[in-house]
């Protein structure tokens, strides 16, 4: 019963001349903390880069995730070479 689970789609400024990094999805609700979190990049356009699609091609970014709290997912990344600005990603935390 039910469908495949969804993935919830967000963009993430990195920041500028970076290879690495971490940040936090915050303002979320009901989370177990300590749950796995299957996070992606997307092709999903990029409004602040001119609707590029192409960021996963040309910049790929490795990301790992896990619940902090309720509220909070953690999200450890590393990129294939430097990086800078905004970025599509989703989420998807383990049942």
């Amino acid at each position: 019963p039910g469908g495949a689970p969804a993935y919830t789609e967000f963009t993430q400024d990195l920041g500028a001349a970076r290879s690495s990094g971490s940040f936090q999805i915050t303002g979320l609700s009901g989370l177990t903390a300590d749950k796995f979190v299957d996070v992606k990049q997307t092709a999903t356009a990029i409004a602040a880069k001119g609707s590029a699609r192409d960021e996963a091609e040309m910049e790929s970014i490795s990301l790992t995730g896990y619940v902090v709290s309720a509220t909070v997912i953690g999200v450890f990344w590393k990129a294939t070479g430097v990086v800078v600005g905004a970025y599509q990603f989703a989420y998807l935390v383990s049942g």
